[in-house]
């Protein structure tokens, strides 16, 4: 089967559905032309379209491939704006539904924010099953899978041919081991100003725990090591360098215990290839954990 991934950021959800449904990813869509170059170093036989989704219209040859998309929170996240799916970003779904029905994809994965579920499974279900999809619901944490932080998400699983909704919650958020502060795009600034409920240092964000105490010109936040903490490879978000495989686990599972067991991250590196440091933890600060998704297909049935 083949996959058409919209919102494509750094292609977590890509990563899920090769390991799990055996997707050979075709065609990767999203308006941010750097995350484009980072795809393309890992999928380089896909179809790259920088685009926004509002002006894209479907060609024929995207016709029956599955569809994942990992579109905009801002509008929906306990910390954004509020105007859900009226709002200019996170009303991206209906364009994600509209792309959906013209190319008739067989599978639907879809990923945001907790309040998409709470507040707005009723929205969504009646697009989804009224497109023809039958509809799973999985809210977990990166906890759930392992990783060294929190990050509650919500993800959306609908087969074609469908017509019920249900719902999968693992609940109780796994306190074994130390958390850090869940990565967000607000740490490319010099604070991210997101609070990290039941992290070490909680009420920290990333950026200003790895700074705790001292100043930011001596220990900023190392975009490898927030690669390390999505289960990602180090330089993973760099725009030039070879192919990066992911392994068969994790990378905090292999990491011999770094994350969990010492509070000081490695320190800022200037990369090999020219991608600045900001820029890559903003891409980091808005990427799926793949693990996460690729348990949400588990649970889902797959």
């Amino acid at each position: 089967m083949d996959l058409l991934e919209l919102c494509a950021g750094v292609g977590g959800l890509s990563i899920a559905c090769e390991r799990v449904l055996g997707c050979r990813v075709a065609v990767q869509v999203d308006m941010d032309a750097h995350t484009a170059l980072v795809r393309s170093r890992h999928w380089p036989d896909a179809e790259q379209v920088v685009a926004d989704l509002r002006a894209l219209a479907v060609p024929p040859s995207w016709h029956g491939m599955a569809l994942t998309a990992g579109f905009p929170c801002q509008d929906l996240a306990y910390g954004g704006s509020g105007r859900g799916l009226d709002g200019a970003r996170s009303g991206l779904f209906f364009e994600v539904l509209r792309i959906l029905c013209d190319v008739e994809a067989p599978l639907v994965l879809l990923e945001n924010a907790p309040a998409l579920l709470a507040k707005h499974r009723s929205v969504v279900d009646a697009c989804l099953i009224g497109a023809g999809y039958g509809v799973t619901w999985v809210r977990l944490a990166a906890s759930h899978v392992g990783a060294p932080h929190i990050r509650h998400r919500v993800f959306v699983v609908g087969r074609r041919g469908g017509w019920t909704s249900k719902v999968i919650d693992l609940g109780v958020v796994p306190r074994t081991g130390r958390h850090w502060p869940t990565p967000t795009a607000g740490d490319a600034r010099r604070s991210g100003k997101r609070h990290g409920q039941g992290a070490c240092n909680a009420g920290r964000s990333l950026t200003d725990a790895v700074a705790r105490g001292r100043g930011l010109s001596q220990h900023r936040l190392n975009p490898d090591w927030v690669e390390l903490l999505l289960g990602l490879p180090p330089g993973w978000t760099r725009d030039k360098g070879p192919r990066l495989e992911i392994p068969n686990r994790p990378m905090w599972a292999t990491a011999k215990g770094e994350l969990r067991d010492h509070f000081e991250p490695p320190r800022t590196i200037i990369p090999l290839w020219g991608q600045h440091r900001t820029r890559r933890l903003r891409m980091t600060g808005n990427a799926v954990v793949w693990a996460q998704a690729e348990r949400a297909l588990q649970l889902a049935g797959f």
